[in-house]
């Protein structure tokens, strides 16, 4: 009688493992809210991330590549958001656009915007007057150099704080120049906890 107790009970145990198991790792969606592009992480599924920003954006899924690589085109209106790289059914890469074409004035307001918010507090004493912000960071930076076809491409990577930053130079063989400055999204997913580890 006793054993037929214990066996009950494993059974109902297993009964139990088996629902929430199947529960947990059936149908997992993430709960993190998804509001703009800067919202994604690495790692998010892929129909939950375009379902969310489809909601939001327009998305233009681009032909040239071949499975299990996608990448997605981002935009608001006719102005472009940025782009994203799925492999394997995941977000592999994110970016959003900071700042697109030749006008230095605009592009150092941006660079020392994106700079500035993602330093450390302010180094002096803040008043109105000739200084009135100063902060310092410490930044990563990389270098990179590609030529492809007739175009030199000249990359600036470089990390500010938590944010990761692209500056893009495009000098084409005809003298004309595009610079294209974007945040790299870096965050990487945790997907909800299944009890397990």
């Amino acid at each position: 009688m006793r054993s037929s107790r214990y066996i009950t009970a494993l059974q109902y145990l297993l009964v139990l493992y088996v629902f929430f198991y199947c529960a947990a790792a059936s149908g997992q969606q993430p709960q993190k809210a998804i509001e703009n592009i800067q919202d994604l992480e690495l790692g998010m599924p892929r129909d939950y991330v375009l379902a969310k920003l489809a909601a939001i954006y327009k998305l233009e899924k681009k032909d040239d590549f071949k499975p299990p690589t996608e990448m997605w085109d981002v935009s608001s209106g006719d102005r472009y958001i940025g782009e994203l790289t799925f492999k394997n059914g995941l977000l592999d890469s994110a970016e959003v656009r900071l700042y697109a074409g030749q006008n230095a004035n605009d592009l150092s307001a941006r660079l020392f915007t994106a700079i500035y918010e993602n330093s450390g507090k302010s180094i002096i004493k803040e008043e109105d007057g000739d200084l009135t912000r100063s902060r310092s960071a410490v930044a990563d930076m990389e270098a990179r150099e590609l030529t492809v076809g007739k175009g030199r491409y000249q990359l600036l990577f470089f990390r500010v704080g938590q944010k990761q930053f692209r500056l893009m130079s495009l000098n084409n063989a005809d003298g004309t120049q595009h610079i294209d400055f974007a945040e790299l999204i870096t965050k990487k997913w945790q997907s909800a906890p299944t009890g397990r580890k």
